[in-house]
C-alpha cells in the first residue's frame, strides 16, 4: 500500500491544494510563500501524536469565519472552519492482496 495522492484545505498557504506522490520520490518545488514549508509542517502536525494546531494554522481565507464565531446570538449557528487533509492509498493487488 502506497499513498498516491495528498488533498490539504485550510492549512496555512494551502487552501485547497491536491497533489501527487510518485512512486520512488517526491520533490516540492515552488517560488518563495507558495507553501512548500506548508505541506512539511502540515505532515509533522498530522502525523505527530504530540502536535497541537493553533489558530494560526488556518488559512487567510478562514480568518473572516473565526472572527464571527461567537458573535452570533445563537439563532444561526455559525460552523467552523476545519483543516483536512486527505490521503489516496493505491494497492497492488498482485502484491499486497495475493
Amino acid at each position: 500500500m502506497k499513498v498516491s495522492q495528498i488533498l490539504f484545505r485550510n492549512f496555512r498557504r494551502l487552501e485547497d491544494v491536491q497533489f501527487s506522490l510518485e512512486d520512488d520520490h517526491t520533490v516540492f518545488v515552488g517560488p518563495n510563500n507558495s507553501g512548500k514549508t506548508s505541506a512539511v509542517a502540515a505532515f509533522r502536525l498530522f502525523f505527530d501524536r504530540g502536535g497541537e494546531f493553533t489558530v494560526n494554522d488556518f488559512t487567510v481565507a478562514c480568518i473572516s469565519e473565526l472572527d464571527r464565531y461567537g458573535q452570533d446570538s445563537g439563532m444561526n449557528a455559525i460552523s467552523l472552519p476545519t483543516i483536512e487533509m486527505d490521503i489516496w492509498l493505491s494497492i497492488d493487488p498482485e502484491t499486497e492482496f495475493g
